[in-house]
C-alpha cells in the first residue's frame, strides 16, 4: 500500500460527495462561475466537529446545457460503476478498494442564478415545465403518464415535485450562522430559459443537494 488514500467502502470511514455543474450557458460567455468554484474544490476536506471522519469530494465532468446531457448525468452519478466518478478519484491520486463500493452518499449540484446575488440553496426541483429549447435548439422527450400528465419520458415515475432527503432549512442555517456576512437564502427551484443565447452572467449562485 503507498501512501494514497484509501477510498471508503462505507459510510462509518467517510462521506462521498459528488459535485456538478453546468457548462456554458451560451457562446458569448467565456467561463461558467460554477464550474470554476467546482474546479477549485479540494479531493478531500474534514468536518469541523469530527476532524477524523473525512469528505471526499468527486467532481463530476463539466455537463453541457442540454436536455439530454442532463438526462443522462442523472442516470451516471448513481451509478457505482460511473467512468466519470472513477475518473475524478483517480484524478485526485485516491484508492479505493472495490469499484462496486464507489457509492455517492450526496451529490451537490452548482449553478448560476440571475435574479438573486448570494448564494441560494435550493428546497425543491420541479419534474415538469421545461418547455424551452436547450442549446441544442431540442426539447426533451414527453410521453404521458398513467395519470395522463406530460412528462419527460424516463422521470415518468417520479413524483411532480422532488425534494432532497436532507432538512434545507437546517443545512442553510448553519451555513449563514458560520458564513454571518454572506447573503444566504433558501429558494425554491427556478424554470430557467436554456436556449436564450443572451442569457447573462449571473450575479448569484444556487445550491441544490441530492441524497442517495
Amino acid at each position: 500500500m503507498d501512501n494514497r488514500s484509501v477510498w471508503p467502502t462505507t459510510k462509518d470511514e467517510g462521506i462521498i460527495v459528488g459535485v456538478t455543474a453546468f457548462g456554458l450557458y451560451a457562446e458569448t460567455h467565456d467561463f461558467n462561475a460554477s464550474n470554476m468554484v467546482l474546479a477549485a474544490l479540494p479531493p478531500i476536506i474534514t468536518t469541523r466537529k469530527n476532524p477524523a471522519k473525512k469528505v471526499y469530494i468527486l467532481k463530476y465532468p463539466e455537463i453541457h446545457v442540454t436536455y439530454d446531457s442532463v438526462s443522462q448525468a442523472v442516470q451516471d452519478i448513481w451509478n457505482p460503476k460511473s467512468a466519470a466518478w472513477s475518473m475524478s478519484a483517480a484524478a485526485a491520486d485516491i484508492e479505493y478498494d472495490d469499484a462496486d463500493a464507489l457509492k455517492v452518499n450526496f451529490v451537490i449540484h452548482l449553478g448560476q442564478m440571475r435574479s438573486f446575488p448570494g448564494y441560494s440553496f435550493e428546497k425543491l426541483a420541479n419534474r415538469d415545465g421545461y418547455l424551452r429549447r436547450d442549446l441544442d435548439n431540442q426539447l426533451p422527450a414527453i410521453i404521458k403518464n398513467a395519470t395522463g400528465d406530460s412528462v419527460e419520458e424516463q422521470f415518468t415515475s417520479c413524483p411532480t415535485i422532488l425534494k432532497p432527503d436532507i432538512d434545507v432549512e437546517v443545512v442553510t442555517t448553519e451555513v449563514k450562522t458560520r458564513m454571518p456576512n454572506t447573503l444566504i437564502r433558501r429558494a425554491e427551484s427556478q424554470l430557467f430559459d436554456l436556449s436564450n443565447s443572451k442569457f447573462p452572467v449571473d450575479n448569484g449562485s444556487d445550491v441544490a443537494i441530492l441524497v442517495n
